[in-house]
């Protein structure tokens, strides 16, 4: 039976703020700002994680995307390292007070 221990979240994962927008109306990737998907890319920038909204009224927002996306630059994007799940970051972070955090 393992034990639970406290980690820092960098150890879990990579972080990185997402990219100015590409916006096209034809694009085959979604498309995610702060609050959500926003349109669409016909580039993706990231093959699956997290997306956390990192500035205006969405700021902590958590979104999971489990195929390739682009992101804009008002999120930031986590990638699990390793063997951590995709799912179990995203539950946990989703349950997390990140807007405090961020503030």
């Amino acid at each position: 039976m393992s034990a639970w221990r406290e980690v820092t979240l960098g150890s879990l994962c990579s972080m990185a703020s997402g990219k100015a927008r590409r916006d096209e109306p034809r694009g085959n990737y979604p498309l995610f700002g702060s609050n959500g998907v926003i349109g669409n890319s016909t580039k993706n920038l990231v093959d699956a994680g997290i997306v956390v909204g990192r500035v205006g009224a969405y700021c902590g927002s958590v979104r999971m995307a489990v195929r390739p996306f682009w992101a804009t630059d008002n999120t930031i994007v986590l990638r699990p390292a390793g063997t951590v799940d995709l799912r179990f970051l995203y539950a946990a972070l989703s349950n997390a007070p990140l807007f405090a955090l961020l503030s």
